[in-house]
């Protein structure tokens, strides 16, 4: 691999068919390719911290993000196990 072109290589993943020769090419063609937000060191770290990804608002989350929600459903799945052991179920 040519270590010239590496701040290419995310177009190889994009499409894999495009050869290493033509990585640069195809990102200066593509509009929305040079519109990539660049990754450093410190976005990459601070990244570390998100584990989940929300298809609805298309952002990611941490687990201190969605605890509140967490802790409402543990809430509600204990009365519904309640409520069916009162009925016997």
């Amino acid at each position: 691999m040519d270590y010239r072109n590496i701040g290419y290589h995310h177009v190889h993943h994009l499409s894999p068919r495009v050869p290493n020769y033509h990585l640069e090419k195809v990102h200066e063609s593509v509009v929305p390719l040079q519109k990539a937000t660049t990754v450093t060191i410190k976005s990459s770290l601070a990244a570390l911290r998100f584990r989940l990804y929300d298809e609805e608002s298309k952002t990611f989350l941490t687990f201190k993000d969605i605890k509140p929600q967490l802790q409402q459903a543990k809430r509600t799945n204990r009365l519904e196990k309640r409520r069916l052991s009162l009925l016997g179920k």
